[in-house]
């Protein structure tokens, strides 16, 4: 009887979850605790059908750029480099399920603390991925940049592309 509302209630989240009619379908064992059942202990072993999804999301910085290009200073840094701030990003639930991939554009203003500042949203794809990027932008530390050794006030743009990816 468990096998039965097994496959009962993965068909109920998959048309309450929204998901779209390209989902690969796997075999996956479930293998049920020992029982008892008149003095013998039975170990059963079932194979049913699991949802597996057809994406893997990406995330990726396409450019980070210094865009006051008036005085020859040494731009800024990301401390922690491109992957420390990528680990502050998650794709949006609202995105994967809306399948929405493209890229965001922010602007911002590191100061002479290496603290974001300023931060505009130019280009927003939907689905709170713009949300993501200023909000992970707000919790990153930089290096600021430097004109004459003096650390100076510079403003950036940053592109970030979200991506799903087929998995083959």
């Amino acid at each position: 009887m468990k096998p039965f509302f097994l496959i009962i209630f993965l068909s109920i989240v998959l048309i309450y979850s929204g998901c779209s009619s390209e989902i690969e379908i796997t075999k996956a064992k479930i293998i049920y605790k020992p029982q008892k059942q008149d003095s013998v202990i039975v170990k059963r072993i079932q194979t049913y059908d699991l949802i597996s999804f057809p994406y893997r999301y990406k995330i990726n910085i396409k450019s980070f750029e210094h865009i006051d290009s008036s005085q020859k200073i040494i731009p800024a840094e990301i401390i922690g480099g491109e992957n420390g701030f990528l680990v502050k990003i998650v794709y949006p639930e609202i995105a994967k399920r809306a399948e929405i991939e493209g890229i965001v554009i922010i602007e911002f203003t590191i100061d002479k603390e290496g603290n974001p500042n300023e931060i505009n949203l130019i280009k927003d794809i939907g689905g709170m991925c713009g949300d993501e990027t200023v909000n992970a932008v707000k919790i990153t530390k930089f290096k600021p940049a430097k004109l004459k050794d003096r650390n100076v006030d510079s403003r950036y743009r940053m592109i970030v592309q979200f991506q799903m990816v087929p998995n083959n």
